[in-house]
């Protein structure tokens, strides 16, 4: 944490942590105490993006902080068009079922990719 902070000193930062929550709970409070060091002490701006399932320990931890919350349920229509266009492509590029694919299958692969998807 020494040398971020000293990193710090002239320079803003941003740091990304992605899937905070499968990282292991020890290791994750001891994280979790070096951003919040990190934010009281550097001499720059540090902006943090913390992704994670809503863990009690680490909403917790968060709770002080200023934040943007993005719930899954945000990218909903974002993965059914995403979904939609994909499968559309794979269509008329042949690679599903040689491009013969019926309305009917289609509107199922698209619906199944949908509701698999988990807001991912």
């Amino acid at each position: 944490m020494d040398l971020i902070l000293l990193l710090l000193e002239e320079n803003p930062a941003t740091i990304v942590i992605d899937a905070l929550d499968e990282c292991d709970p020890v290791q994750r409070q001891d994280l979790l105490l070096g951003l919040r060091r990190l934010t009281r002490e550097a001499a720059s701006v540090v902006k943090i993006f913390v992704s994670s399932r809503d863990d009690t320990d680490i909403v917790t931890r968060m709770a002080t902080s200023s934040e943007v919350y993005i719930k899954a349920e945000d990218n909903t229509k974002d993965i059914e068009r995403f979904a939609e266009w994909q499968v559309e492509k794979a269509i008329a590029e042949f690679r599903i079922l040689n491009g013969e694919v019926s309305a009917g299958l289609e509107k199922e692969i698209i619906d199944t990719l949908k509701s698999k998807a988990g807001g991912m």
